[in-house]
């Protein structure tokens, strides 16, 4: 596998632990998770344009696993779909929808070649660049900052200054042990949104984790337009929908 869409298709297989071939199927696949993830009242789709991979809490694979539009081989079922079977099935699980979240990923030639004055990597011993992110993160809200979780100690740490001051920041985080995937985390100034800065941060963290044939990994929740636009302009490609369905099985 040599491209990038190979490489995080294996990725992902690993990630799920199924074989390369199921993540590229179409139709409807249901995959049995682990004591940790899924928790027991959750149920976790992956919907890309091609297929619909269902994550099964261990509790509840017996009973889901029967329902025949979920196991469909021609068919990419949708979350609604989806909720609209288990309700009819199983009414006292009481399914619902709970959450979408997006998956993008950045092939190498769409790396934008951008060069906005002030964009730069921050020192990790600079305590005058650790001065500047404790203004920015202050200016941002606690979900934001628990969103980005950017710190001095990442990876690898990028932002754009307006004179002394940060106005933007991103940064590479590796969540995969023997995997060269880069997680990436984003912070703006409120003040300063909406003017493609982000983007251009990004576009040099790009630079620098492409030169070392990693993979890069931009995760934002369906609420987070602003965010969505970044990644598209940064040149990410949506790879996957994450979808998740809240049940109670005690009920």
């Amino acid at each position: 596998m040599n491209t990038l869409e190979d490489r995080v298709a294996e990725f992902w297989a690993w990630r799920m632990k199924v074989p390369v071939e199921t993540i590229l199927a179409p139709g409807t696949h249901l995959i049995a998770g682990n004591a940790d993830f899924p928790p027991p009242n959750r149920l976790v789709l992956y919907r890309s344009e091609w297929n619909t991979l269902i994550l099964l809490p261990l509790a509840l694979q017996p009973q889901i696993e029967t329902l025949p539009l979920l196991g469909s081989s021609d068919h990419a079922v949708t979350v609604d779909e989806a909720v609209a079977q288990i309700q009819a099935a199983l009414p006292a699980l009481g399914a619902s929808f709970a959450w979408r979240d997006y998956y993008y990923y950045q092939l190498p030639e769409r790396i934008t070649p951008r060069r906005r004055p002030g964009v730069r990597l921050l020192t990790p011993d600079s305590a005058a660049d650790a001065a500047a992110l404790a203004v920015l993160s202050a200016a941002c809200s606690d979900w934001e900052r628990a969103l980005s979780q950017i710190s001095m100690e990442d990876a690898l740490v990028a932002g754009c200054f307006a004179g002394d001051r940060l106005v933007s920041v991103a940064s590479l985080l590796y969540y995969f042990e023997g995997w060269p995937v880069a997680d990436i985390g984003v912070l703006t100034h409120p003040d300063w949104r909406g003017q493609g800065i982000a983007a251009d941060v990004i576009a040099m963290l790009a630079r620098h984790s492409s030169s070392r044939g990693e993979i890069m990994q931009y995760r934002t929740q369906e609420e987070n337009i602003g965010s969505q636009r970044t990644a598209i302009k940064a040149g990410f490609i949506r790879w996957t929908v994450e979808e998740g369905i809240a049940v109670n099985p005690a009920a």
